[in-house]
């Protein structure tokens, strides 16, 4: 490393970290990749998902997850986050936490599955959530920032660089052999500082009751076909549409070699355009060879376009107009092209992903 990305790394260490209190436990010194899940307002069990779903992979890592929310505003909104994220800091599951003796009573199950993760990988609880804690700015930008100053701040003690890999608390990491991919990526170019891998979706809303998940599945694949239905009226109209460039930075998943990140100021501190922003700053591509699977849920940041506790309008086409309109798209080579796009959920999502 040299004396100038050092410099820049120590000096975005101080200045992230300043006041911050730095996990005690020192890393492996065979460290390969910090994994940063930001966590807010998420149920325990996603939490639990994500989690298993890493006692999977192979290779040496850690994951810090960074619970958090901004100062309390005096809203319901801020009171149910920071109670849901109360539960999740209370999960006998951090190593750098001692929540055996909690006064919260889990389902037995939960208390299995969470110390099974704690035997099996090295899990780290950032608290940015309770009373002096809070995120000054609390945005998932500011929370991943945390992390990555943190990871930043333990591959300088190991002397030497490595990744972060940014997920999503909503994601499953399903292939074992995702880090090796990784690695070998980051080792066969150089250049790479930042990468943004492959997502597949789940339907998986946040309700319980069976007749409300089956009603909110329906709602999000009409809410798919009229943003399809949208798109290609806009080709066939114009000759172009407003898609999700191939490279998109996508935060859902976004690696990192640790101290380039840091060296050109890592995430900004806001909730919208942060992952786009942060792609370009590192000259993000593409590798759809890292995939993970995430939830497809009514989420805030979907705001006006879709909220599943409204009816929404009957769909304004029948099966035999979206017919016609693909045959009619489908009539030239880059509307066979854009078809072959929207067959992505991500590529539908983007007005939503792009506002959030």
């Amino acid at each position: 490393m040299s004396g100038d990305l050092r410099n820049a790394v120590s000096a975005y260490v101080r200045d992230r970290l300043e006041g911050e209190s730095l996990l005690r436990e020192p890393p492996n010194k065979n460290l390969q990749a910090v994994f940063v899940v930001p966590v807010y307002r998420e149920p325990v069990r996603r939490v639990l998902e994500l989690l298993t779903s890493l006692t999977n992979i192979r290779g040496d890592f850690e994951v810090l997850c960074v619970v958090n929310n901004g100062p309390d505003d005096g809203t319901a909104e801020f009171h149910e986050a920071r109670n849901a994220n109360a539960l999740v800091m209370h999960l006998p599951l951090w190593r750098n936490s001692d929540a055996f003796g909690s006064i919260v009573r889990f389902p037995e199950s939960v208390l299995k599955q969470a110390r099974d993760i704690r035997s099996s990988i090295p899990v780290y609880l950032i608290d940015k959530s309770s009373k002096g804690h809070e995120l000054q700015k609390g945005n998932v930008g500011a929370a991943r920032d945390r992390g990555l100053a943190e990871a930043a701040a333990r591959f300088l003690q190991l002397e030497r660089n490595g990744l972060v890999i940014f997920l999503d608390a909503d994601v499953l990491v399903e292939d074992p052999a995702y880090l090796e991919k990784a690695l070998e990526i980051f080792e066969r170019d150089q250049n790479l500082t930042v990468v943004a891998g492959g997502i597949d979706y789940r339907f998986d809303p946040d309700v319980s009751q069976s007749r409300e998940r089956l009603q909110e599945t329906e709602k999000l694949k009409q809410y798919l076909e009229v943003r399809k239905w949208e798109l290609l009226n806009d080709f066939l109209q114009s000759g172009k549409t407003d898609i999700l460039p191939i490279d998109a930075c996508i935060g859902s998943q976004v690696l990192a070699r640790v101290f380039q990140a840091a060296a050109f100021g890592g995430w900004p501190h806001s909730g919208l355009g942060e992952d786009t922003e942060f792609g370009a700053r590192g000259a993000c591509k593409k590798y759809d060879t890292l995939r993970v699977n995430a939830a497809l849920r009514y989420q805030h940041w979907m705001g006006r376009e879709f909220d599943p506790s409204v009816d929404q309008v009957i769909l304004p086409f029948t099966p035999d107009a979206m017919s016609e309109l693909i045959r009619k798209v489908s009539a030239s080579e880059h509307g066979r092209a854009l078809l072959a796009r929207l067959g992505d959920i991500s590529t539908l999502l983007y007005r939503s992903i792009s506002v959030r």
